[in-house]
C-alpha cells in the first residue's frame, strides 16, 4: 500500500494508481474478515470524528479544497446493476450505497 501511495502521489491525477489503492484496501479487509457493513459504520463514525475536530489553518492562506463550502452537497452518484460486472459478488455496491445513504442523511437532517 505505502507504495501504490507513493504513486499515486507522483501522478495525481493518474486514476489507475488510485484504482489500485483501492484494490489493495479491498483485498486487506476481506483477509481481515471484516464486512462491507462494518466497514461502512466505520467510515461514518471515523467521518464524524474528523468532523468535530479543530484544523490548524493552511499555510498558505487557502482553505483545503475538502473544505470549502460547496453550493450543494456532493453526494456520488448511486450504483445501480447497469454496466457492473463482479461488484455485487464482493459487496461493493452495498457498501457504496450503504455510505451514499449515510452522507444524505446528514444532508437531509441538518
Amino acid at each position: 500500500l505505502s507504495k501504490e501511495a507513493l504513486e499515486t502521489a507522483a501522478e495525481p491525477g493518474d486514476l489507475s494508481e488510485l484504482a489500485d489503492m483501492q484494490f489493495l484496501l479491498w483485498d486487506a479487509q476481506r483477509r481481515a474478515g471484516i464486512t462491507d457493513k462494518q466497514i461502512t459504520r466505520a467510515m461514518v463514525e471515523k467521518l464524524e470524528i474528523n468532523k468535530s475536530r479543530q484544523w490548524p489553518e493552511p499555510k498558505d492562506g487557502e482553505p483545503r479544497l475538502h473544505i470549502k463550502k460547496h453550493p450543494a452537497p456532493v453526494v456520488p452518484e448511486e450504483i445501480t446493476a447497469d454496466g457492473i460486472i463482479g461488484m455485487h459478488e464482493c459487496g461493493f455496491v452495498e457498501g457504496w450505497n450503504a455510505c451514499r445513504a449515510a452522507m444524505l442523511s446528514k444532508w437531509i437532517t441538518k
